[in-house]
């Protein structure tokens, strides 16, 4: 938390229903916000490991950087070659 602090960002942990209490509605509406967020990385996370294309055993961090960087750029490779596959608007 002081690490957070000290970087100018605030904490973004979901926070449980007090009980016998609804749920506020700021709150709730910053669980959907990070729920979506988390969706579209996750997604992508699974998408990498189910091909398993996202293998990463290297030694060091900065290899495993290199790594995760290009199993990153080949999804975005595929990712571009199946929107030009579809075509454009007839």
């Amino acid at each position: 938390m002081a690490l957070l602090d000290r970087r100018g960002f605030r904490p973004g942990f979901q926070r449980g229903k007090p009980r016998g209490k609804p749920m506020p509605a700021h709150i709730v509406r910053g669980h959907a916000t990070r729920a979506r967020v988390r969706s579209l990385v996750e997604h992508v996370f699974a998408t990498q490991k189910r091909g398993k294309v996202l293998v990463v055993r290297s030694i060091g961090l900065v290899c495993a950087a290199a790594s995760i960087t290009l199993s990153d750029l080949a999804y975005n490779m595929r990712c571009l070659v199946s929107i030009k596959g579809r075509g454009g608007p007839a």
